[in-house]
């Protein structure tokens, strides 16, 4: 986002606006959306260069840090309802982080971050590591970079581990799971010419043996999918979209038969209602009335034969049909 000067009288035409109003010592950053304060930073400048900045968000604590005299940060404290939940304090090297010490409010050591960098000073790897108490469920990861870029990734949780591989453009060209010595799954894409759009993508889950594949539209959007299991299409998927990437219509046909669902989007493209059909016979039809309510009719045979109506995710009333007549009501409280 570019900022840019602007009139005291074009604060009350802008949605964002940014007050800077220095004073002795420091200076306070207002953020204003709407004229009302969202976010505010209260900078102290000391006489050893040293900075300290508090972050309020919507009127409460959110953040404390500390920063050197050559504006590297120290320390940041981080806080939820006015309590402080989480301190990262960091180490430098030749002005380069090289760790960040992550610890809770009681002072635990939560992990670390350590950076790694090559002989010219350009970010080879970060590695996150548990604490001194980490257990079978602790999380390790580390960033692995080449002279191009990003080239892989992993991240271990527990006996869980994911590995990403990157290509020279910075693309996911490979994801791997695996579960101790086993592969749980492994994801290979490729790409539109010329762009970081998706064309394809082939995923293998051994442990099923399931091999997924996706097709994609020009804007990278999945458009296809198919099942395959002993050398058989077991299950294939796909969707029709407007011209603004927005799905219409899924198409899903497996052992069960063919499913179908239809979305109607209003002007701004929220759904208004979803229909859905079941070898080709209508069984439920969705009607989105407000923001936070809805209602539902359930058909069988082509015959309605409930009405369900919800708030939110709270059923509210329920209506029971027979041969197109109500014949009783229930409500809830």
């Amino acid at each position: 986002m570019q900022l840019a000067p602007i009139q005291k009288w074009q604060r009350d035409t802008l949605t964002w606006v940014l007050e800077v109003q220095q004073k002795p010592g420091g200076e306070v950053r207002r953020l204003f959306r709407d004229g009302k304060e969202v976010r505010r930073w209260e900078i102290s400048r000391a006489a050893d260069g040293r900075q300290e900045e508090r972050e309020v968000a919507d009127g409460e604590l959110a953040a404390e840090r500390l920063y050197s005299a050559g504006g590297n940060i120290l320390e940041e404290d981080q806080y939820s309802k006015g309590k402080l939940t989480q301190k990262s304090l960091f180490t430098y090297a030749s002005s380069r982080v090289v760790r960040v010490r992550v610890l809770s409010a009681d002072g635990t050591l939560q992990y670390n971050k350590d950076y790694f960098y090559t002989a010219r000073g350009s970010l080879r790897e970060v590695r996150e590591t548990g604490g001194k108490e980490a257990t079978a469920e602790s999380r390790d990861s580390a960033f692995v970079a080449g002279g191009a870029g990003p080239s892989e990734e992993w991240n271990r949780n527990g006996d869980d581990l994911f590995i990403s591989h990157f290509d020279d453009r910075g693309r996911t060209i490979e994801k791997e799971q695996r579960t101790g010595k086993d592969l749980v799954s492994r994801e290979d894409f490729t790409y539109q010419k010329d762009s970081d759009n998706l064309l394809s993508s082939v995923e293998k889950l051994p442990g099923e043996g399931k091999t997924i594949t996706r097709s994609y539209d020009s804007g990278g959007r999945i458009q296809s999918e198919s099942v395959s299991a002993g050398g058989k299409v077991v299950e294939e998927t796909a969707y029709t979209r407007d011209d603004k990437g927005r799905v219409l219509r899924k198409l899903q046909r497996d052992a069960e038969g063919l499913e179908e669902w239809r979305y109607m989007l209003d002007p701004a493209g929220k759904t208004t209602e979803e229909d859905y059909y079941h070898r080709g016979a209508l069984e439920k039809q969705t009607l989105y009335t407000g923001d936070s309510t809805r209602t539902e009719e359930l058909y069988q045979s082509g015959s309605l034969f409930m009405k369900v109506y919800y708030e939110g995710d709270r059923r509210v009333r329920e209506e029971v049909y027979d041969d197109g007549k109500l014949v009783r009501e229930r409500k809830y409280q």
